[in-house]
């Protein structure tokens, strides 16, 4: 069983090689790109000023 980001890890899938036909990730990522990258497009250059 993975968690989350668990599925990050190689050695966490090393078990699953060649065993597995499908995998299901129910995960909450992180906000690593932060709020700016999900604005459209022509709102990002002056968003950055914020």
């Amino acid at each position: 069983m993975l968690v989350c980001a668990d599925v990050l890890h190689p050695r966490a899938w090393e078990g699953l090689c060649g065993e597995v036909d499908l995998l299901v990730v129910a995960a909450a990522w992180p906000d690593y790109v932060g709020w700016i990258a999900r604005l459209p497009a022509p709102l990002r250059p002056p968003a950055r000023a914020l």
